[in-house]
């Protein structure tokens, strides 16, 4: 028998109503109002209480089974992760997750502009292909050695654009001037891939031709749904590896 978790909604607000109860749920999660292996109220239960649309409702839950805090079991419903209140509320920027394992991330930065035409970054930002987009190319390391190819492209009106000097982007994570500048990165949609090196990309991260390469596309949302950043960041794939953990149905 599952408890109903107290949500507010505010329908005059300008956050979806799907992020506002995905933030409720999280919110039960954090404080324990919800504990591992705790049964969560079914997608009709919280549609018919919070009067809202199953396909809003589902989409909030979505958002968290993405996330790792949530996993539907066949026959059962919609459960707590185990270990869920460990998992982090808002993203981190690989200088941020490197800096907090100790692990002296460092950072040159390759390029800094205003007037970058890219295609896929222009769509993905909602924007016209041709749009001149903020462009930052970084390279990233753990001590000496070479780890990422980090690009970036935000739109021209960003409120960071000023906070984007090649000083500060060497001594900070993106996401960190970015919630410095009002921004707040609250969910991400990644897209991983691997392929073979380009001869540039083997310069930068030392790598041979035998290494393997590992890509990711990621565009990064604020609480609201409005994308604030997408990126497209290659890693040495032997020095990065993915985590996933998988609940499996009897």
């Amino acid at each position: 028998m599952t408890v109903p978790l107290p949500v507010h909604l505010d329908r005059s607000s300008t956050s979806p109503l799907y992020l506002q109860l995905a933030d409720a749920l999280l919110a039960g999660i954090e404080h324990g109002r919800l504990q591992p292996g705790d049964l969560v109220e079914t997608e009709l239960d919280l549609a018919h209480r919070l009067k809202l649309s199953r396909p809003t409702v589902r989409r909030a839950i979505a958002v968290l089974v993405e996330r790792g805090l949530l996993v539907r079991r066949r026959g059962v419903g919609t459960v707590v992760a185990s270990g869920g209140v460990q998992q982090h509320a808002e993203l981190n920027s690989l200088y941020d997750d490197l800096a907090a394992a100790d692990r002296a991330p460092r950072t040159t930065v390759l390029d800094l502009q205003t007037t970058a035409v890219h295609p896929r970054a222009a769509r993905t930002l909602g924007l016209p292909e041709r749009t001149r987009l903020i462009h930052l190319t970084r390279l990233r390391y753990v001590g000496e050695l070479p780890l990422a190819i980090l690009e970036n492209w935000l739109p021209p009106d960003s409120p960071a654009l000023a906070a984007f000097t090649t000083e500060r982007l060497e001594r900070e994570g993106l996401y960190a001037i970015l919630r410095s500048c009002g921004l707040s990165p609250r969910t991400a949609q990644q897209t991983f891939a691997a392929r073979n090196a380009t001869g540039a990309e083997r310069r930068l991260l030392g790598l041979t031709r035998a290494d393997p390469l590992l890509t990711m596309w990621r565009s990064a949302y604020d609480p609201s749904g409005q994308i604030i950043e997408c990126g497209d960041h290659r890693y040495r794939g032997d020095q990065y590896t993915i985590s996933v953990t998988v609940a499996l149905d009897d």
